[in-house]
């Protein structure tokens, strides 16, 4: 199985995960090739979302995480990814509980961004899957575009969620002609860097579906070992910043 527009170095990467060019080398020379497109690395939910992994705060952070306390447990990172409006309020010269109050606000304004330009992200981030697809035997751009609006399908920009990942999964079992098994559930979700999706994003695009809670999974990267409201992540994210200083 080939995923297109993902590559790899020869010895896989720092997670322990092979590289295509290495599994092509293992697998039997007669197995079928499967394409399926890439559904990392779209940024379809997350505009605050404006650089990647901040090079010199996860320098910072070793394998115990930020706060290395026995009694507020260790979380090995708050977020892949900067908040550009998170930063910025963190900067001001304000007391830090006027600081956490006033994020929550930004998160939570309908207003915080413009909803044209949250469409246009969104629906060209699906329109370059569609164009991925056409070199692809699998599709999951329909999927995508009849399930967002009740489903939450990416956790952050490099993570989708279980149910996309699912749905993938049974599209190449049909491919092989695999009976799709659904006597195992899958419980598991790579959520532990999942991002707060703002209202303004919530109410350009019509999501209905609820982010009560984030990290309901991957508990061991919130610094409580539980999920956490989006008040706890603005906290947490700040201290993260604030360590890393």
């Amino acid at each position: 199985m080939r995923i297109a527009g993902c590559t790899g170095c020869e010895g896989g990467n720092e997670a322990g995960i092979c590289s295509i060019d290495e599994l092509i080398r293992k697998v039997n020379k007669k197995a079928k090739t499967v394409v399926v497109p890439n559904i990392y690395g779209y940024n379809l939910l997350f505009p605050q979302i404006k650089t990647n992994v901040i090079d010199d705060v996860k320098g910072h952070l070793n394998i115990h995480g930020v706060l290395n306390t026995a009694h507020r447990g260790a979380v090995r990172n708050i977020s892949s990814y900067n908040d550009e409006n998170l930063d910025a309020i963190l900067k001001e010269d304000i007391a830090i509980n006027k600081k956490i109050e006033l994020a929550l606000c930004v998160i939570e304004d309908q207003k915080s961004y413009k909803w044209d330009d949250i469409r246009k992200q969104f629906f060209e981030g699906l329109s370059k899957i569609e164009a991925r697809e056409k070199q692809c035997d699998i599709r999951i751009s329909d999927f995508i575009r009849n399930n967002y609006k009740e489903v939450q399908l990416w956790n952050d920009p490099g993570h989708p969620k279980k149910e996309l990942i699912i749905e993938m999964g049974k599209r190449i079992l049909i491919e092989l002609g695999v009976e799709e098994c659904n006597k195992v559930p899958v419980e598991i979700d790579e959520d532990g860097g999942e991002l707060p999706i703002y209202e303004s994003v919530r109410a350009a695009l019509k999501l209905s579906f609820e982010q009560k809670y984030l990290r309901n999974y991957r508990r061991n990267f919130t610094m409580y070992d539980r999920p956490i409201n989006k008040r706890e992540y603005v906290e947490q994210y700040f201290l993260w910043r604030l360590e890393a200083q």
